[in-house]
């Protein structure tokens, strides 16, 4: 299992339970409590996922009283549709800034059959606790 798949792990367990022992963990991901540390301290610092240890719990619990909680995700292709109008705007704008001109290959839409990077959908995803 490589880092990203266990960041997305660590926060579908989190956000799935209310508190995940350091043991659950090290036994789903099969790491060293070392590695475990740091993969969440990175969550913690370049996602801003709001991570605590909870002593009464024995585990680590996601604090869902912080703003951030809401908000952090992993990077993804999940927009809203504020973002998506914003994107697709933005788009737009600077297809028409100059058409043809330099920088038309940088805003033109993938080429169809790419997998790279796929238009998004009009409507954002619906989300479910299936996964948990």
């Amino acid at each position: 299992m490589d880092r990203s798949e266990r960041f997305y792990l660590i926060r579908q367990r989190l956000g799935c339970q209310r508190s995940v022992s350091t043991r659950q963990l090290l036994d789903e991901l099969e790491v060293s409590p070392a590695t475990l540390k740091r993969d969440i301290q990175y969550l913690r610092d370049r996602f801003q996922v709001p991570i605590e240890w909870n002593a009464e719990l024995g585990g680590y619990t996601l604090d869902r009283s912080r703003a951030e909680a809401a908000q952090s995700e992993l990077p993804g292709m999940w927009f809203s549709d504020k973002e998506i109008h914003a994107l697709l705007t933005m788009q737009h704008l600077l297809a028409n800034l100059d058409p043809g001109g330099l920088l038309a290959p940088h805003v033109e839409p993938s080429p169809s059959g790419s997998t790279a990077c796929s238009a998004p959908p009009t409507t954002p995803p619906k989300r479910s606790a299936a996964g948990c």
